[in-house]
């Protein structure tokens, strides 16, 4: 009965780790990033930053190749708590650049899709952005988010009067179901 309830409890708190585990960006750099300053003192003076671990998110403005090295200006947008997504219909507090070492498509990381950033900001001088005003993210760990699709709005549009449908409702058509003329 003893080894019944260590199985249980093993099993209970596996299942209630996994259930924490919502977000694509690991939990080593959710926790570097846990005391990160709002996104409005982080672009008012990103020098005073630099060295420090984020977690940010938003959409995709523009994504460029260049020697090696890619650079995306990122539309900032809040990031929901449990799963780390931008809330997308949220105002923006800004922009960021995302600097990462290595090339990414632009086809695939294309503008209007949505991003989160893992990584720490770095000073702009060893990117090739050389103006101090921009907060700039080392991107070491991203996520980019699939398009979620759009409700479908080709359903049979009513072209009869309230009325009518209440009488005979829009899609009613005897004649699909076998009753059609004779049938009496």
């Amino acid at each position: 009965m003893a080894t019944q309830k260590k199985c249980y409890f093993f099993f209970l708190s596996l299942f209630l780790l996994g259930g924490c585990s919502i977000s694509p960006i690991t939990g080593s750099y959710r926790h570097k990033a846990s005391k990160q300053p709002s996104f409005s003192l982080l672009s008012a003076r990103p020098s005073a930053f630099i060295g420090q671990n984020v977690l940010l998110g938003g959409v995709i403005q523009r994504c460029m190749n260049h020697e090696g090295e890619s650079l995306m200006l990122i539309i900032q947008k809040p990031l929901d708590p449990t799963t780390d997504k931008p809330i997308v219909q949220s105002p923006s507090k800004g922009k960021f650049y995302l600097w990462y070492k290595g090339k990414v498509d632009p086809k695939v990381y294309s503008t209007g899709k949505t991003i989160t950033v893992a990584g720490k900001i770095v000073s702009p001088f060893k990117t090739s952005i050389e103006s101090p005003h921009y907060l700039i993210v080392e991107g070491e760990e991203f996520f980019l988010w699939p398009k979620e699709s759009l409700p479908s709005y080709t359903q049979k549009v009513p072209t009869k009067t309230i009325l009518e449908n209440v009488w005979e409702p829009v899609g009613f058509e005897p004649w699909t179901t076998g009753w059609g003329e004779g049938w009496w």
